[in-house]
């Protein structure tokens, strides 16, 4: 099985599919996932459904949608405290943050 996921993609119609299919091909464990779609907070519920089901290591979370990202951010944080991710980094066009163990260690606005 493999240990590192990564899906690219910026359309809207598209994400939600991708998100909706996860389930079939995602490990239950996994050092590194890598999502780079739109989030909205309908998607989120999905991802949150069916992560929740996956011990992950590390997740990067790449949201090409700037609409409500604090929301998005703040829901993201609570479900990485929730399953104990270990390195979480949340990017919204050009700024991130990174949270790890449970507290904000950097924040960076380009």
């Amino acid at each position: 099985m493999f240990k590192y996921f990564s899906i690219v993609n910026i359309r809207i119609d598209t994400s939600l599919t991708i998100l909706n299919g996860l389930d079939k091909v995602l490990p239950k464990s996994l050092e590194y996932l890598d999502l780079d779609l739109i989030f909205d907070l309908n998607n989120l519920r999905i991802f949150w459904k069916i992560v929740n089901t996956v011990r992950l290591d590390k997740l990067l979370i790449r949201n090409s949608n700037v609409k409500d990202n604090e929301i998005t951010f703040d829901v993201l944080k609570e479900f990485v405290t929730k399953t104990m991710v270990k390195d979480f980094t949340y990017q919204v066009d050009s700024h991130y943050r990174n949270y790890r163990y449970g507290n904000l260690v950097n924040e960076i606005w380009s």
